[in-house]
């Protein structure tokens, strides 16, 4: 237990440094975006490399990340039966919705946790793999088809993932890993070195952005609200609980699936939601409230598990 409170006064801390330093006016406004841009563009893919190279990819690809997988698609279509059926939701502000649930923050702060109370990001690479590769071009194909956007195609959708930059250095280390290839010293130390502030970078700049900000006007946007912060910091970890029992994970090896499923909505959503210009308060607020409401969810996991 005195290690998952070490681990969430870690975090709490770094956050609270990005927060002071935006408050006291340290760092100029939009400090936070350019920091994540770094942090998504080099930081974050130097980290995700070198968990990639090292990783036990039989503990990776085995049941722990079938679990996950399974898990974002239960909770994906209860979420989109529950909007369509209960709330009479349609179009793409239920695809909004849906995928406020299927795509997670896996990349950046789900990372952060992640690596902060296991201390091992590797689990993150399923899901993180078929976030990007699968469910995100999909969406995209969905929300063109909806909005009456140009659609290029799933296939082109697909082949666009390729540019990013997280995605590319997990399918590189998952490469290197696959044929047994151990990169030198002059690789792996610069991508090390960079790579261990991915998880302090990134709490600093959501403690930076915390400055100014105002707590989301729910107004009659409540229970959709409500909807994907249950099932994306509840229901989306107790049903990797018991898919995790029913594939026979238990204790140590429960807990990072178990943690990968609470990480909050995808900051990316957000973005999908002005892209196509639908659905963007319950984006916004979703991205803020399961962002803490996962750090609690977290918390009482880890609390349960060690």
């Amino acid at each position: 237990m005195s290690g998952v409170i070490a681990s969430f006064a870690a975090i709490l801390l770094a956050m609270f440094g990005g927060y002071y330093l935006a408050a006291r006016g340290i760092t100029p406004p939009g400090t936070e975006g350019v920091l994540m841009r770094i942090v998504f563009n080099v930081v974050l893919p130097c980290m995700l490399f070198g968990t990639m190279v090292r990783a036990n990819l039989k503990a990776v690809f085995s049941a722990s990340g079938l679990v996950n997988i399974l898990t974002t698609l239960i909770a994906t279509l209860l979420t989109f039966l529950i909007m369509r059926f209960i709330l009479r939701w349609r179009g793409a502000e239920l695809s909004i919705a849906t995928i406020a649930v299927g795509i997670t923050n896996a990349g950046n702060l789900g990372t952060a946790f992640l690596a902060a109370i296991t201390h091992d990001a590797s689990q993150a690479a399923p899901i993180i793999i078929f976030q990007i590769a699968i469910i995100t071009p999909i969406a995209f194909w969905i929300l063109d088809g909806q909005t009456g956007r140009e659609s290029g195609g799933i296939w082109r959708s697909i082949l666009r993932q390729l540019e990013n930059p997280v995605l590319l250095s997990v399918l590189i280390g998952l490469a290197a890993a696959l044929c047994h290839w151990e990169p030198p010293a002059w690789i792996m130390r610069p991508a090390d070195f960079v790579g261990a502030a991915s998880a302090p970078l990134v709490l600093l700049g959501i403690g930076m952005s915390m400055r100014g900000a105002r707590l989301p006007k729910f107004g009659g946007g409540l229970a959709p609200v409500c909807v994907v912060t249950f099932m994306r910091t509840v229901a989306a970890p107790l049903i990797a609980t018991g898919l995790g029992w029913a594939f026979g994970l238990h204790a140590a090896a429960l807990l990072p699936v178990v943690v990968v499923s609470a990480f909050p909505t995808a900051n990316n959503v957000f973005v999908y939601a002005h892209r196509y210009q639908t659905a963007i308060p319950l984006a916004r607020d979703a991205n803020i409230i399961t962002t803490f409401a996962s750090l609690i969810s977290i918390f009482v996991i880890s609390a349960l598990f060690l």
